[in-house]
């Protein structure tokens, strides 16, 4: 499964502003893959994004 967004939805979702389900149900995530799994087992759904939110981000000021 892969998992794309925007510079500022990807801000938003590690800064904690934004629910990585509710962005997939707003369509601010697109997503490829089984989306039907994805939204039967919405706990695993956020643990992978919270895997990629481990990653040390610093944002560009101004963005």
């Amino acid at each position: 499964m892969i998992v794309y967004a925007r510079y500022g939805t990807w801000r938003k979702i590690i800064e904690g502003r934004l629910d990585p389900i509710q962005g997939v149900m707003m369509r601010q995530l697109r997503i490829e893959g089984d989306i039907l799994r994805l939204m039967r087992y919405p706990k695993a759904a956020k643990e992978m994004i919270s895997c990629g939110l481990k990653v040390p981000t610093d944002f560009e000021s101004g963005s």
